[in-house]
């Protein structure tokens, strides 16, 4: 069981920090809202 969640774990952190990137990058606040309020 640990063994899969050191896989899952591995494979989530690029993605975790790819969207740490994309938040840090030029992409403005109203963009992420919209989007949020389409996945509501």
């Amino acid at each position: 069981m640990a063994n899969v969640i050191r896989r899952l774990f591995i494979t989530l952190l690029p993605l975790i920090y790819m969207g740490m990137i994309w938040l840090q990058s030029s992409y403005p606040i109203q963009t992420i809202k919209q989007f949020l309020g389409v996945l509501k």
